[in-house]
């Protein structure tokens, strides 16, 4: 019996992205948006210094963990849930992924699948920068005693494992090491000032709500290495997004007259890039 693969995304017509391939998408969303002067100024005011590199691609580590709670079985039971298909014996009830992502660090088998260790030494911010991403969707995740365990549980069908949670984490930790292996060279501490937190937690929203999107983003065809195509067939994987906006105030500094918008420039923003950081 062949064990399930997580997914990150599914419409309603069962189609599925993998976990991985839409964490990797809204992560290299952040790297872009990022490259913005506008908001790495913010950043860096936020930060109260400019931003390195290491700090950056640290940043893009916590953002492509910010699904690691969609590796549960109860939100992986979800891809029932758009049919009459009854949810199949063994697998518990469908579950979310945000509060429920604060198991893993309660779990020290969950957690050591992932790059802990490592990211510990990133600085004290860390840790409430990762929450904060994990909080992606507007409310911040708090513990819930709520959370049933057997959701980080194996799934189990005539007496064979068909989803495991934990061999879904240690896979999401092997692609953080593999993808992004910079983040984890020596660099300064994160920043840690709760108004980084908040600009950080926005970003990390916007992203995740950019990287979602299907025409820019198609789901992951069988096989595909997701990680070479995101720099390799920018056609596929680019959106120009209006976010520099240098070009429309210099524009309206200086209107020819009311109503008239010839003067105005032609939509412009930036190309999408994302590079492997090894």
């Amino acid at each position: 019996m062949n064990q399930i693969n997580a997914w990150g995304k599914l419409n309603q017509q069962g189609q599925s992205h993998p976990l991985t391939a839409h964490m990797l998408d809204v992560a290299a969303c952040f790297c872009a948006i990022s490259e913005v002067d506008s908001v790495r100024r913010a950043l860096a005011r936020a930060a109260g210094r400019p931003l390195t590199e290491i700090d950056l691609i640290r940043l893009a580590v916590l953002v492509f963990l910010h699904d690691v709670g969609k590796a549960n079985a109860g939100f992986q039971a979800k891809r029932w849930g758009h049919t009459e298909q009854a949810l199949p014996h063994g697998w518990p009830a469908p579950a979310g992924h945000t509060h429920e992502a604060l198991f893993i660090f309660g779990d020290a088998k969950l957690l050591g699948e992932l790059p802990a260790e490592e990211m510990s030494t990133w600085g004290a911010a860390c840790w409430s920068l990762w929450r904060a991403s994990i909080s992606h969707h507007g409310r911040p995740v708090v513990e819930s005693s709520g959370v049933a365990v057997e959701i980080w549980r194996p799934v189990t069908q005539a007496g064979q494992v068909v989803y495991d949670p934990q061999a879904t984490l240690r896979k999401i930790g092997q692609c953080t090491k593999q993808w992004f292996a910079k983040a984890f060279q020596d660099g300064p501490p994160l920043p840690q000032s709760p108004e980084f937190s908040h600009l950080f937690a926005g970003l990390v929203q916007f992203a995740d709500w950019l990287g979602s999107g299907t025409r820019f983003f198609p789901y992951a065809e069988p096989g595909e290495d997701r990680i070479n195509g995101c720099g390799s067939v920018p056609d596929r994987r680019s959106k120009k997004w209006a976010l520099t906006t240098a070009a429309w105030r210099q524009a309206l500094r200086f209107p020819r007259a009311c109503g008239d918008s010839s003067s105005l420039p032609a939509s412009r923003g930036f190309s999408y890039r994302f590079s492997v950081y090894s």
